[in-house]
């Protein structure tokens, strides 16, 4: 009974004294801030990519080229989170997470990554759109047209927050 009640008493000893790894338990969620960065510097990508709007294209797509070098570097972090999570990519041809070994890349110059990273983006947006969005595509590029990059960037941000984009999940906002 004594030696029962010493073992239970160390167990919960032990349990209370183990502090649970947040970071580890907690996948790194993206702020609006870098969601608004990612449309920024992904627009004229992504026009590109869908040889979208032909006419217009070159009119919208040049006030966010403009902002991209800006936006690039809080873009690039957020990918990397896409990436390490494996949702920025589909699985490998052994069908493995894409993102499971790249933690290497964060340890070369962002810039050097820039023109890999532009056509991973442009090949995701390409590969994830059906030709019958398109016209709901269209919808969105002419609300958000009139709109300045930053202040189109943030209104994508705060709708992705609001629609509970959960891979990876957007930071609440405090």
């Amino acid at each position: 009974m004594i030696r029962s009640r010493l073992a239970l008493m160390s167990a919960a000893a032990v349990a209370m004294s183990v502090q649970p790894l947040p970071a580890l338990a907690q996948p790194r969620c993206i702020t609006e801030a870098e969601v608004s960065a990612m449309v920024v510097y992904g627009v004229p990508i992504a026009l590109e990519a869908l040889g979208f709007l032909a006419t217009g294209a070159g009119d919208l797509s040049a006030p966010y080229a403009r902002e991209a070098e800006t936006a690039w570097q809080q873009a690039f972090e957020a990918l990397m989170v896409f990436a390490e999570r494996g949702t920025a990519g589909s699985a490998g041809a052994s069908g493995t997470n894409a993102g499971a070994d790249l933690g290497f890349l964060r340890q070369l110059p962002p810039e050097a990554l820039r023109p890999l990273v532009d056509e991973i983006v442009a090949m995701q947006i390409a590969g994830a759109l059906r030709p019958e969005q398109c016209p709901q595509i269209e919808r969105l590029v002419a609300a958000l047209a009139p709109l300045e990059p930053g202040e189109a960037g943030r209104l994508v941000a705060v709708i992705a927050g609001m629609a509970g984009v959960a891979d990876p999940q957007i930071c609440p906002v405090q």
